[in-house]
């Protein structure tokens, strides 16, 4: 009887003592998923300043509408539910469209710092891309998108330069070119529904 009691009482005395202690709580920039929200450019003093992002092409733009497609035969999601605007989410550390379309489509840096988005159906990726490394620090109405560099935006017409432009990350193998302006990539709050995809 003895016995029992001086054991349960070391077993206890154990548990409360060496007991793990409570973890501490952790703050992170960069959630474990956050979106769908709009992207926008802050580049004070420039014409890009609070201008729209916008997906087509594989590519991302300033300048060019959104190009996106919803297949009439789709019985499961009517395509006038659905929307046409670009809208991202951030997984971890990646990027992908708010879209609908099965297997979804992702968002890299192409090999010469190209910002870009997958075909539908495929996260596949040209080789020397890289898919990682995004962040996002929220506040109240939009969100810092980060990586390491920096966005920059490129004039398609590199003599008169102006819209469009097309969207770069400052990565190895980015070349910077007369007429390339950096800007802080902004995630906006939107309310509109994903589209199905983007081409």
């Amino acid at each position: 009887m003895k016995t029992t009691t001086i054991l349960s009482t070391i077993a206890l005395f154990s548990a409360t003592t060496f007991a793990a202690p409570a973890p501490i709580p952790q703050t992170s920039t960069t959630p474990a998923e956050v979106g769908p929200f709009g992207l926008m450019a802050l580049r004070s003093g420039s014409d890009i300043h609070f201008a729209q992002l916008n997906a087509r092409g594989s590519k991302f733009w300033i300048g060019k509408d959104a190009h996106t497609y919803c297949p009439e035969e789709n019985e499961e999601i009517p395509c006038s539910s659905l929307g046409n605007t670009t809208q991202l989410r951030l997984n971890g550390d990646s990027l992908s469209l708010d879209t609908v379309v099965p297997g979804g489509q992702g968002v890299y840096i192409g090999p010469k710092g190209a910002l870009r988005f997958t075909e539908p159906h495929s996260q596949l990726t040209p080789k020397g891309s890289t898919t990682g490394g995004f962040s996002i620090i929220e506040s109240a109405s939009y969100g810092t998108i980060g990586h390491a560099g920096g966005f920059v935006a490129c004039p398609v017409n590199k003599k008169k330069g102006g819209y469009p432009y097309q969207i770069f990350v400052q990565v190895e193998g980015f070349k910077l070119e007369k007429g390339c302006e950096g800007f802080d990539l902004v995630g906006v709050n939107v309310t509109t529904p994903p589209a199905w995809e983007f081409l």
